[in-house]
């Protein structure tokens, strides 16, 4: 009867040490409890001070369309987060998709890049980038 309970309260531990390392929080999980409460404008004057712009799209090796692109900030301060929405087109210029991408921390002068997925490969499908708004 020990046995048994000795192999059930090890159980329980490694069940409860399993979850605690995969789904409990640790030292390298993000916190983006201070991105998330930032006012994101749409101020035309804040806006000209980031863009956004698709650099390249691919299909990787599995046949997955992708789509590369770059975000600038010229400013002298942080871009804690720019919102931006991807579109993609067919080879006919029909819209086929519409995705918003989040990127933060723009460093000042700087810029920084997105690789993002857009389904199924298609040939001859192109995308652009629209800049929705800013938070510094």
């Amino acid at each position: 009867m020990a046995k048994r309970i000795f192999v059930l309260l090890l159980l329980a531990a490694v069940v409860v040490g399993l979850y605690f390392a995969f789904f409990g929080k640790t030292k390298s999980t993000p916190d983006t409890s201070k991105v998330q409460d930032v006012q994101v404008s749409t101020d035309p004057k804040l806006l000209k001070l980031i863009k956004a712009e698709v650099l390249n799209t691919y299909a990787d090796d599995y046949g997955i369309a992708r789509v590369y692109g770059e975000i600038s900030n010229s400013s002298n301060q942080v871009c804690k987060l720019a919102l931006i929405r991807i579109t993609t087109y067919d080879k006919d210029n029909n819209m086929m998709k519409q995705l918003r991408v989040r990127v933060r921390n723009i460093p000042p002068g700087g810029s920084k890049t997105f690789d993002i997925t857009t389904g199924v490969f298609r040939t001859g499908f192109r995308a652009e980038a629209e800049l929705l708004g800013v938070a510094f």
